[in-house]
Formats: structure tokens, C-alpha cells, sequence
């Protein structure tokens, strides 16, 4: 008897153990988060096949799956729907987007195929509380396939502006009455408003587009729609920002339309990442003011999102989450100080602890021919840097302190099993650049 009850208590436990256990995301980009309520959403995505032999070529895969992650408990979970033999999901895509009413996630188009050559221009709708998809037939017009649009939800319409096929630019937005599920063409983007990648914000009856790239050039004008009056009219932009793709009035970009094109292989020609928040007076008047300039690097489009709270004590809790950098696997979060005289807070999330760590280095150069594996690593770090030879090796714990440096007969292979558990930084030099890059000490 005895043991049958140590047999179910340990059953027990092991239960607990599993549901309680972090499953945190695997490496991705082309994905969507939202918040509803309090909880982030994770959906779809390109998986980055993790760790590839040196020399091989990086593989990855369209994924369907859904994450959730739980702010006070900070823990990731994925989300598994029942299976019924009448189930309908979303197909596995990236670059579309989504937004959320009434407690409901809303997913439209994106890529399905193998370089994007396959688009979608269906509409689904993922329920939280019954935890089920269900795909919306919209009605009379049917939309372009599209990706890389921007979405956004006023009232009870949806409105899906831009985007990019094959051929290139979409001019073309919609919208979409959310009671009687009836697509509607409001006509053409102007020419030099931004449609792919661009940033939408609706306040005050005015759908706001920010940002963004016309012809592959990127923009830092602002467009605004007048719902009411159905008209287009720009306000200056002098910030630099584009690839943000949030429904928050906060903007993170490192773009600038007065500089030449950004050359994304020159480590000489990168610009810092920088949140602005946006305050937009009517009629027409657009004010940009810096959060910050040390952001870290990398592709957040459409991964940007804002969560607010009050706790238990009636604090406010306003923090922007977003998930990406340069090794499409980082989770960041960025909490604005409520109290006077306070700073903002830039911390990295750290899975193996299911923990925030405050950053120390905010800011995060990266090289596209440069790359380290594994990640998470336990002994050796790998660098990658093709015919590039290096010279020196720095690694920096989480709050910016140098813990090994490296400058001569420097090698692919970093001995790191002497390092405590958790995030670091390292920074290679090689004869003609610097990279800095994240990885995890486990």
C-alpha cells in the first residue's frame, strides 16, 4: 500500500514537474506576438535550425506552433490544441501579421512557400479560452495574397494596408468589417508612403503609417488615414525608424531615409536601434521624442508588443517586449520607469533560469559572415568567421563586465567551461571589423 501511494506521489510530482517546465521557443524570425490580457502570444515563424556544422548551410523550416508566455511567472509554454478529425489550422507561414480583438488573436496572409514564392490571403482567428483555430471566410472582395503588411483593428473593422508580393510593392488596403466579416477596397497607399514593413498606429480615427520601405528604399515619412473623412495626408518625419510592425504607439527602428540605402554588411554603416514613443495631436501634427538609442540589434518586425498591469500594491507595470536580435532566438524586455527620477530597465531573458537579466551592453553589432555555435554551450564556443582571420576575443558578462579576453594565437574554438552559468556577450575582432554577439553559458 505504501508503495502505491509513493508510486502516486511521485506521478504526482513528475506531473507537476511537466507543467511547470519552460518551453521556451526555438529560434525564429518572421513570426507574430500580441498580448491579450496578460499573457504574450507567439505565433508561426521561420525555425532556424539550430547549431549547424561548420561549412553547412543554415536550414529552416515554416512552423504553425503557438507559444504563450506568462509575464509574473515569467514562463513559456506551447500551446497544443486538441486534435478533432473536423480541425482546421492555420498552414506553417511567416511574414504575416496579427492582431487581437475581444480577447481573440487574428492571423492574415503571409509566406507559405520555400523563398516566399507562396502567399496566403486567408484570415484565422485563435481563441485562448477554448484554445481552438477557426478560419474566417471573409466576404464580396477578396483580398491580394500579401506579406510583410501591416494590420491593425478600430472599432469592429480590421484594415490591412501594403505589403509586398513577387512583383514587389502592394498598394492595395482593405477593410474588413469584423461583425458581418465583409471585405472592402479603401483604395491606394500614396506613392511615397511606406507598404512593406511599415508601422501602424491608430488614434484618434487616423490610421497612422510609419515608416517602412517604398521600392526597397527605406522611408521615414508619416502618413495618416482619416477614417471618418477617408483621406490620406502626410506629417514630416525627421526620426529614423522603419521594420517595426507594432500596434503601440512606441516605435523601434534603425533606418533613416537621409542617409544613403544601409549597407546591412558593413558593420562601418550600422545605426543603433532606437525606440521613439509617437504622440499624434489631430489634425495633423506628429510628435517623435527618443526613449532610447541603445537598443539592441536585429529583425523585431512584427514581434514588438506592449504589456501593461497593475500589481497587487497598485504599481504600474509598462513594459515593451519583443523577441529576435541577430541570432533570431532572444527575448528582450524594456521597462519604462514610473516612478520620478527613475531609469528605464533593458534586460534579456534567460531560459535555462526562467529569469530576467539586466543588460549591461545594450547595444549589439552583428555580421552576417560571423556567427558562434552552440547556443546554449557548455565547454567550447565555436566561431564561425569563413576566411575572415581573427585577432582578438572579448567576453563580457550580462552587466557589461570583461571576464576573458583573447589576443593572441586567437582560434575558431573558445574554452569557456570555466565561466558560471548564464548570459554573456563576445565580442570578435577581426582585421577589418567588430562583431558582438549573445550566447549562453550553461
Amino acid at each position: 500500500m505504501k508503495s502505491i501511494i509513493f508510486t502516486i506521489c511521485l506521478l504526482s510530482i513528475m506531473t507537476f514537474v511537466a507543467s511547470a517546465q519552460n518551453e521556451y521557443p526555438s529560434p525564429r524570425k518572421g513570426h507574430t506576438l500580441v498580448t491579450i490580457d496578460d499573457e504574450l502570444y507567439m505565433f508561426g515563424g521561420e525555425e532556424i535550425v539550430q547549431n549547424p556544422k561548420p561549412g553547412a548551410t543554415i536550414q529552416s523550416v515554416l512552423v504553425n506552433s503557438a507559444h504563450k508566455f506568462d509575464p509574473p511567472t515569467k514562463n513559456w509554454k506551447k500551446i497544443l490544441a486538441p486534435y478533432e478529425p473536423t480541425s482546421k489550422y492555420p498552414d506553417p507561414r511567416s511574414k504575416h501579421a496579427a492582431a487581437v480583438y475581444r480577447k481573440k488573436m487574428y492571423v492574415f496572409g503571409g509566406a507559405i512557400g520555400d523563398g516566399d514564392i507562396k502567399l496566403k490571403n486567408d484570415l484565422w482567428e485563435y481563441d485562448p479560452g477554448s484554445n481552438k483555430w477557426m478560419e474566417i471566410y471573409y466576404k464580396v472582395n477578396k483580398i491580394q495574397p500579401r506579406k510583410n503588411h501591416a494590420m491593425g483593428i478600430h472599432g469592429n473593422s480590421m484594415y490591412i494596408m501594403g505589403g509586398e508580393d513577387q512583383n514587389g510593392d502592394m498598394p492595395w488596403s482593405y477593410e474588413i468589417d469584423m461583425d458581418t466579416w465583409e471585405a472592402k477596397s479603401i483604395g491606394k497607399l500614396p506613392d511615397e508612403c511606406g507598404k512593406v514593413g511599415a508601422s501602424m498606429v491608430i488614434e484618434h480615427n487616423n490610421i497612422i503609417l510609419a515608416g517602412g520601405l517604398v521600392n526597397g528604399l527605406e522611408t521615414n515619412a508619416i502618413w495618416c488615414y482619416n477614417i471618418e473623412e477617408k483621406y490620406w495626408f502626410c506629417m514630416p518625419g525627421d526620426k529614423p525608424f522603419s521594420f517595426v510592425g507594432t500596434n503601440s504607439n512606441y516605435l523601434l527602428g534603425n533606418f533613416s531615409q537621409n542617409k544613403p540605402k544601409v549597407d546591412q554588411t558593413s558593420a562601418d554603416t550600422q545605426i543603433p536601434n532606437m525606440l521613439y514613443s509617437l504622440e499624434f495631436t489631430p489634425p495633423a501634427s506628429a510628435n517623435m521624442q527618443m526613449i532610447s538609442d541603445k537598443m539592441p540589434s536585429g529583425d523585431f518586425y512584427n514581434s514588438f508588443t506592449e504589456y501593461v498591469a497593475v500589481d497587487e500594491n497598485f504599481n504600474l507595470n509598462f513594459t515593451f517586449y519583443f523577441w529576435g536580435g541577430d541570432d533570431n532566438n532572444t527575448f528582450y524586455s524594456y521597462k519604462l520607469a514610473t516612478e520620478e527620477g527613475a531609469a528605464d530597465t533593458l534586460s534579456v531573458y534567460n531560459p535555462d533560469e526562467s529569469d530576467w537579466e539586466v543588460a549591461g551592453i545594450q547595444s549589439i553589432n552583428y555580421h552576417p559572415d560571423i556567427s558562434i555555435y552552440p547556443i546554449p554551450a557548455e565547454q567550447t564556443l565555436f566561431i564561425r568567421s569563413g576566411e575572415a582571420q581573427l585577432k582578438s576575443i572579448k567576453i563580457f558578462d550580462i552587466h557589461g563586465l570583461e571576464v576573458m579576453s583573447l589576443d593572441k594565437n586567437v582560434t575558431n574554438e573558445i574554452q569557456i567551461k570555466h565561466l558560471v552559468s548564464g548570459i554573456y556577450y563576445i565580442q570578435i575582432e577581426t582585421e577589418s571589423q567588430k562583431t558582438t554577439l549573445r550566447f549562453i553559458k550553461r
